[in-house]
């Protein structure tokens, strides 16, 4: 005997369900922000609010066929940013996260004047809502921003993928009519030019080229797609045989992007390499020879490194990354003058990377301090704490002990 099919559930007994759960919610969220606020709002504007609720930012991509998994990757993550951000409505009273804002804040904003007669005596009405709406969506819109700006870090793989994510919201309307924010990240793709360096010695090297956009986080007005980066040679000092001067085109070795990942070994993929055009743009540059410089390295404000860059006839070339203790910068020369430390002493050490300093107690050390400070290696300690304060290096909460070996090695050497 067949089995009988289980009848679907009314699409109108779903509807009904989630709008009483909404209204569930709301009622628990109006009464934190003030106990008259839901009782007072008739059962037409409730429908309003309900009908102009906020939806869950949706990935749009732009001239890229992505897998399944990939969108799903980016979505969640939109999610999980949307839960564990929040925005404080009512000073020591009501905090909300995203999602909440954007499903049950936004819509009261939004019928916010129309509302305004029926708490025309109530002086909170005016002073939580409509005096503050601009201020709570300009922090909302800063903190989806925010997530773009980790997405894209997250998905870009340099030298291959280079990806330009922009937070859009905009006004748009529910089918009813109901006015209604809508909200997507644009997600746009590039992938970099090859090309084969050929050195004079006959050896050759695979190169990409550097890429640059103007995604400014804080601000989703200035957006361009990814182009290739240019610079006049005369930017980095240097003077060549041509009648008139062109710019160059910005190439990077394989080999410098390894060593960029290894030597400073920040957890969110793409973030150190995102900082190359700053660098190339705002850098102090120091001349090796007519066409080889060192150009400083920056993470925000504290240099890190200096990128090799050589300056051929038709292109800058990005060779390595030195992280400041190499012997051939400027501080990694200081350190050999003042403690004698050389290239096999400072691989012995362990420093000559990042992460020996954030993960040993060699930096609580005051006699280590003041011998990099007296050895022009200030910028070190510069460098640690900004990482410290920064979201993209997550720090073990245990340090490994250093400091002793390195502080005899190091005044050894002094002496």
């Amino acid at each position: 005997m067949a089995k009988k099919k289980k009848a679907g559930i009314d699409p109108k007994i779903l509807r009904a369900q989630y709008r009483n759960q909404y209204l569930r919610e709301l009622k628990r969220l109006y009464n934190q922000i003030h106990p008259d606020l839901f009782s007072r709002i008739s059962n037409r504007h409730l429908e309003k609010i309900f009908l102009s609720r906020g939806r869950t930012a949706k990935l749009v991509i732009e001239g890229w066929i992505l897998p399944e998994w990939f969108t799903k990757y980016c979505q969640d993550n939109i999610r999980e940013h949307m839960v564990n951000n929040q925005i404080e409505i009512v000073p020591g009273g009501l905090t909300v996260n995203l999602h909440q804002f954007s499903n049950y804040i936004i819509p009261l904003m939004a019928w916010a004047k129309e509302l305004a007669p029926l708490f025309a005596n109530d002086p909170w009405f005016e002073e939580i809502i409509l005096n503050n709406f601009e201020k709570f969506m300009n922090q909302y819109e800063h903190l989806m921003n925010v997530i773009s700006l980790v997405l894209m870090y997250m998905l870009t793989q340099p030298p291959y993928q280079f990806c330009n994510l922009e937070y859009i919201i905009e006004n748009g309307y529910s089918p009813d009519g109901s006015p209604r924010i809508e909200q997507k990240y644009k997600l746009r793709l590039a992938r970099s030019a090859k090309a084969r360096i050929i050195y004079n010695n006959g050896e050759k090297r695979t190169a990409y080229e550097v890429l640059q956009n103007f995604h400014k986080a804080y601000n989703p007005h200035k957006i361009a797609p990814f182009t290739p980066l240019t610079f006049l040679p005369s930017h980095f000092g240097v003077k060549t045989e041509e009648p008139e001067e062109k710019p160059y085109p910005v190439f990077i070795l394989q080999h410098a992007l390894d060593r960029l990942d290894e030597r400073l070994d920040c957890p969110v993929f793409g973030y150190t390499t995102s900082l190359i055009v700053d660098s190339l743009q705002s850098g102090k540059v120091y001349k090796l020879s007519a066409h080889k410089l060192l150009v400083e390295y920056h993470i925000e404000e504290a240099k890190a490194g200096y990128l090799q860059v050589d300056v051929r006839e038709d292109v800058i070339l990005i060779r390595t990354f030195l992280f400041l203790t190499n012997e051939t910068t400027p501080e990694g020369q200081k350190l050999r003058t003042h403690l004698g430390l050389h290239t096999e002493d400072i691989k012995f050490l362990n420093i000559d990377k990042l992460t020996p300093f954030l993960e040993t107690d060699i930096l609580k050390d005051e006699k280590i301090c003041t011998l990099l400070r007296d050895s022009g290696c200030e910028s070190l300690i510069h460098l640690c704490e900004t990482v410290k304060n920064s979201s993209f290096w997550q720090l073990p909460e245990e340090t490994k002990e250093m400091a002793e070996k390195l502080k005899r090695y190091m005044m050894e050497g002094e002496k």
